[in-house]
């Protein structure tokens, strides 16, 4: 046998052979087989439907036997659980060999069933802040970081999916003391319009001029006086008979209480 038959011979057997392979993968994808589970990550559940039923001639909603039988008839697994919020809605859990692109074929094209989709998969991102000391803060994100208990926490990343423009709060804080010219701070602190002089906004020396600038008492009603973005309890006022029943000063280098700061800048 020469070469040249020897070759022929390969090169049919080899065009054969594909050929064999793209008609039985095209049979397969178009005689409705079910074929085995896909990968974990095609953004939904593997092995899952959410199928709703349709109603029955005279109007009334299938019985889960009823809907069941539907499923039988076509292999098509089961019935884990009912929706009652949408009449006829269910979650249908498949046969262990049941590929989810392939079983909504078949259910789509499937007597007594409205509608099937994939049980997609729902994820929410949560917006942290990249400061680098926002790990510490438990009180915002409670990790366990400190031995304490995970989540117990004002959910601070979850109220931020949601909103992260709060400009319009006013946050009252009752510390030892508050540096107003940190950069977190100083766009973002509380100013007392009635002991702020010009340049409006803007605070100065000139608004620490030692006096009540409303007179006896402010807009707000109270008889502090330099209370531009807070007041110190502890330190003011000693000796005017005019005090406070609570003191909050402390051996710190903070410079004054704050009573209404605004939240801290993020991200820096």
């Amino acid at each position: 046998m020469s070469k040249k038959t020897i070759l022929f011979f390969i090169v049919v057997n080899v065009t054969i052979f594909s050929l064999a392979v793209i008609y039985m993968a095209y049979a397969g994808a178009q005689t409705g087989s079910l074929g085995a589970s896909g990968p974990l990550d095609l953004g939904y559940e593997p092995g899952e439907l959410l199928v709703r039923f349709a109603p029955k001639p005279d109007g009334t909603q299938r019985t889960p036997s009823e809907c069941n039988a539907i499923l039988t008839a076509i292999e098509g697994g089961v019935i884990e659980q009912s929706y009652k919020l949408v009449p006829g809605l269910t979650l249908v859990k498949l046969p262990e060999n049941v590929n989810v692109e392939n079983a909504l074929v078949l259910f789509k094209k499937t007597g007594g069933i409205l509608y099937a989709n994939p049980n997609y998969l729902v994820t929410t991102v949560s917006t942290f802040p990249d400061d680098p000391q926002f790990g510490n803060l438990w009180g915002m994100h409670n990790t366990g970081q400190f031995g304490g208990t995970e989540n117990a926490d004002i959910n601070a990343p979850e109220a931020w999916d949601i909103e992260t423009d709060a400009s319009d709060i006013i946050v009252a804080v009752i510390d030892s003391g508050v540096d107003y010219e940190h950069e977190d701070l100083a766009a973002n602190m509380w100013i007392n319009q009635g002991e702020d002089h010009p340049p409006l906004g803007v605070v100065g020396p000139e608004d620490f001029d030692g006096i009540n600038d409303d007179g006896n008492y402010d807009p707000e009603g109270n008889p502090l006086i330099d209370d531009i973005y807070g007041y110190d309890f502890c330190r003011r006022g000693q000796g005017s008979g005019k005090k406070f029943s609570i003191s909050t000063g402390g051996r710190d280098s903070h410079r004054t209480v704050s009573r209404r700061p605004d939240p801290c800048h993020i991200n820096n």
